[in-house]
């Protein structure tokens, strides 16, 4: 760890995405529906070194009956969709 200490630098998000885009930077770590269009997604860091991020939803008694169900839908084939495209995962529903 000590070898690399010189090498690494904590930024934020968007001025590291830009560091990375002038090749000031080689590589980031960042959740990855947070990576921006102008710098490439080379994927996610394995398994055993992932960390989630648990996202919930509230909504208001004024919300719509389609409001009510479809932010935190993750059983239809379309919301599902969605969250994968938005590279998240949507969490397991429980019983």
């Amino acid at each position: 760890m000590d070898a690399l200490k010189p090498k690494l630098k904590v930024v934020g998000l968007d001025p590291g995405q830009e560091m990375i885009a002038k090749g000031e930077l080689e590589l980031g770590l960042m959740n990855a529906s947070e990576v921006r269009s102008f710098v490439k997604f080379a994927g996610p860091v394995p398994a055993p070194l992932q960390d989630h991020t648990n996202y919930e939803a509230a909504l208001t008694a004024k919300a719509s009956p389609e409001g009510r169900h479809e932010p935190c839908s993750r059983q239809s084939a379309n919301s599902a969709a969605r969250w994968k495209e938005a590279r998240m995962e949507p969490q397991a529903t429980h019983p």
